[in-house]
């Protein structure tokens, strides 16, 4: 199936907004990503956008790889190699700036075929994968070092939906960008969920946060858990009152969340062996192709 796939100017690209998730607009309209359309020859028919971005390398001060952050083709169009047209494209975009090659952002545990459809057009996974485990609520609830802290400093709680303007603010602002990676709501799989996600606040500095989204096929993730050095009670606090919240709410009784390093690998080793807790693992991967 023939298709255009070009770079749509900021001002245009309204008529790609159903291919586009929600989040990643404002990053188009700042100039931050950039929108490719792919529709039929003559125009008159949409198939779906693609969206990436610039990205620099450790060491570089200027952008060396061309990051594909999305793509979402129409389901009618589907199976007709549009995406094929379209990392082709891709590829020559990426020559075109003198780029040494495109990554993806993270291939996670529900897109097994978009994994085998990357490795059929030549990338690689990053070998270091992170690890993301899923278990049950069960299992993990009522922990009693969790419910301790929650029970004493259940008072700096607040989920994101209950937070006032310039609490918001606050976090955005500062802390938020803390994490390493600079993960914020924006940069989470799947859809944020304001309700399972924390902010641990004491004497009006933001001491821990926790994100969470739900996924594509509507598991529960928890994409991110910071805080600064010394602050394991508020780790704790937080984690126990996602869990007590969850149990309350009735909608999930699975959720799933990821070790991105040594430490946290071991720590989430140590807390499945506490809890003797039935668990699947999946490994993560970003997926590159250089030339």
């Amino acid at each position: 199936m023939k298709a255009a796939i070009e770079i749509i100017k900021k001002s245009g690209f309204n008529s790609f907004l159903p291919y586009i998730p929600a989040e990643r607009t404002a990053d188009i309209r700042s100039g931050d990503s950039i929108c490719l359309g792919i529709q039929s020859a003559k125009g008159d028919k949409i198939y779906g956008a693609g969206i990436v971005s610039l990205v620099k390398t450790k060491g570089r001060d200027r952008a060396n790889l061309l990051e594909l952050e999305s793509v979402y083709i129409d389901p009618e169009y589907r199976n007709k190699g549009l995406f094929k047209s379209f990392i082709s494209q891709l590829k020559k975009e990426t020559k075109k700036r003198g780029l040494a090659g495109i990554v993806t952002e993270t291939v996670y545990p529900d897109m097994e075929e978009l994994e085998n459809t990357l490795r059929t057009l030549g990338f690689k996974s990053l070998e270091d994968g992170n690890t993301v485990y899923e278990g049950s609520l069960s299992d993990f609830y009522h922990i009693p070092t969790l419910d301790r802290a929650t029970e004493r400093y259940n008072d700096y709680i607040y989920s994101f939906d209950e937070l006032t303007p310039a609490q918001l603010s606050q976090w955005e602002s500062g802390f938020g960008r803390k994490f390493p990676w600079g993960l914020t709501p924006d940069r989470l799989p799947g859809k944020w969920q304001m309700r399972y996600s924390y902010l641990f606040i004491r004497k009006n500095m933001v001491k821990c946060y926790l994100l969470t989204s739900v996924l594509p096929d509507g598991r529960l993730y928890i994409g991110a858990i910071y805080s600064e050095i010394g602050n394991g009670h508020a780790v704790a606090a937080v984690l126990g009152r996602f869990l007590e919240d969850m149990e309350k709410g009735g909608m999930y009784d699975r959720f799933m969340f990821a070790a991105a390093t040594k430490s946290g690998l071991n720590l989430s080793e140590h807390i499945i062996k506490m809890v003797n807790a039935g668990h699947d693992r999946h490994l993560i991967h970003n997926f590159y192709l250089r030339f």
